[in-house]
């Protein structure tokens, strides 16, 4: 009976030690961040390389290269689809697809390994889903920077959180074009967050903003997709306290020779579920924004296509193996909330998509309503000593409240014209309205026509450069109404289409991230040799049709 006991006591031990809390069925499919014991992340190799025998062996998974980047390499697509059915185009209407993206920076490798055991437990029924969400990813977006390990921009010292609607980077054009060509529901953006920041938690997560994302999205994703997502990962941390209780109290049964029959005639079998959580409570919170967010990041770019945006930061000064799992969590519910909520998530698009076309104004700045707060608890620690830096006692949590404000007004608008005039001599803002996936129509003779045009009253300039970019702002214009020659070859950009919001961003003059504030347009700003004594208003050679 001891020996039963002893061999009882021993497998409980190793299944309350369990390092980690992924179920994996064959060592063929272990990650490098499992075999290390969370302590090491995957090479750019053996990503790809985990993805391609993944997909050999799993029918719902594909491995696609799609697009260029600047290193050379070539993007990567990693497809979920429970039906192994890989035409994103054929369930746009009926299913949620849920994209993620990795490794922005070449050191945000924490979402590059959740994203690896997400899609490996997806492929293995861990995670158990019905048939309505589909999960995309970008296995790794800054290529050339992980293959580095020493770079955060890329390989031509590009940031590509700001470059997304700049596009100065080929990663950028081929971002672009991938998100047109899988058009998310909701899009996940994984970061590690490298501040100087202190606090308890091992990840934080930003969203887009609601209140540009529309009424019917931004208050499903604001009061509905968090609520879930946050009582979901509550009742998680209450079930492992719960696993872990009930492992407790068997083991001190069996040291005290308590209900040895009983205990001795049950099969004890490695679970698949988190025996040991190595991921403390508090282990997430909205992270407060101060500003409006841009276009020019992602979660914010995704709005202009209807698509709700989570950025997940997991903090650098936490432990990996705790930042890798909490990802895989946040990661594992979002895709769960989907997947349950997928038909009213369609729904409230077709609602949002119909009220977008209803709208004759459209709102381009944005201004923190200050009207609007709520009070959050905030856990960090308390202040242990100030010398040049603030120092936190780790041993003394600290509960504070902070007001939390997330809510926005529009501070500027415009109306939103018929169309656009996009002349053929502006490639550069050709090829990135193309990446997009805009349509326009080619005007096929020169003509004459009727537009409103706008004079550049006046703009500031950044003293250095950003990004390559001595970057506008406070831009101002005047309108007026003229006839001017358009020439064969020119493009008329209608409005009534999906990309709506895009185009008023980036060709309204006066929106933070238009071209026209990204120096696309500088060659107007100067005048001709021979007025060069006089300095008429520059011409906007955008037109405008209402």
């Amino acid at each position: 009976m001891m020996k039963k006991i002893l061999f009882l006591f021993l497998v409980l031990s190793l299944i309350v030690g369990c390092d980690t809390p992924f179920y994996f069925g064959s060592k063929d499919f272990q990650t490098p961040f499992e075999r290390s014991e969370g302590t090491k992340s995957a090479t750019y190799d053996e990503v790809i390389d985990f993805y391609k025998r993944l997909s050999s062996e799993f029918s719902t998974i594909s491995l696609r290269t799609v697009e260029q980047t600047d290193s050379g390499v070539p993007l990567h697509l990693v497809i979920y689809s429970p039906d192994a059915e890989f035409n994103l185009n054929k369930y746009q209407e009926e299913r949620t697809i849920v994209f993620i993206n990795n490794a922005t920076y070449g050191n945000d490798t924490d979402g590059v390994d959740a994203t690896m055991l997400l899609f490996r437990n997806l492929a293995q029924n861990e995670i158990k889903l019905s048939e309505n969400v589909i999960v995309v990813a970008i296995p790794v977006y800054n290529i050339g920077a992980l293959q580095g390990k020493n770079y955060r921009k890329t390989i031509t010292n590009y940031d590509l959180n700001l470059d997304v609607i700049k596009s100065d980077t080929q990663n950028a054009l081929s971002f672009a074009k991938i998100f047109q060509m899988v058009h998310p529901d909701v899009f996940i953006d994984n970061y590690t967050h490298y501040t100087a920041a202190d606090y308890q938690y091992v990840l934080t997560y930003t969203t887009s903003q609601t209140d540009k994302l529309g009424n019917y999205l931004g208050t499903y994703l604001r009061e509905q997709l968090l609520t879930k997502v946050s009582d979901s990962l509550l009742k998680r941390q209450e079930d492992f306290q719960k696993i872990a209780d009930s492992l407790l109290k068997r083991q001190k049964d069996l040291l005290s020779g308590k209900n040895e029959q009983k205990i001795a005639q049950k099969s004890f079998k490695p679970k698949r579920i988190l025996m040991n959580d190595t991921i403390t409570p508090p282990f997430w919170r909205i992270f407060p924004e101060e500003t409006p967010h841009s276009p020019a990041q992602a979660i914010d770019y995704a709005t202009l296509y209807d698509c709700m945006g989570i950025r997940i930061n997991t903090h650098v000064k936490k432990p990996y193996r705790q930042r890798v799992e909490a990802n895989y969590e946040m990661m594992k519910t979002i895709v769960e909330v989907a997947d349950r909520d997928y038909a009213y998530i369609k729904q409230l698009k077709i609602k949002q998509k119909e009220s977008n076309e209803a709208q004759k104004n459209y709102a381009f700045s944005w201004a923190i309503d200050s009207t609007q707060c709520v009070n959050l608890p905030f856990y960090t620690y308390e202040i242990d000593t100030i010398t040049e830096v603030v120092h936190l006692n780790h041993q003394k949590p600290l509960v504070q409240e902070v007001a939390f404000y997330n809510r926005y007004k529009p501070t500027k608008s415009i109306t939103i014209p018929q169309s656009y005039i996009v002349p053929k001599v502006f490639q550069k803002v050709i090829d990135r309205l193309k990446a997009n996936n805009v349509q326009m129509t080619m005007i096929d003779k020169d003509t004459l026509m009727s537009v409103v045009r706008y004079k550049i009253e006046s703009f500031k300039t950044l003293s250095s450069p950003v990004e390559g970019h001595y970057w506008h702002y406070d831009t101002h214009v005047i309108a007026d109404t003229t006839r001017v020659q358009l020439y064969k070859g020119d493009y008329q950009v209608p409005l009534s289409q999906p990309a709506a919001k895009y185009l008023l961003e980036v060709l309204e003059p006066e929106a933070p991230d238009s071209f026209f504030n990204w120096n696309f347009f500088d060659n107007i700003l100067t005048p001709p040799e021979e007025d060069s004594l006089y300095s008429p208003k520059p011409i906007y050679p955008i037109y405008r049709m209402l």
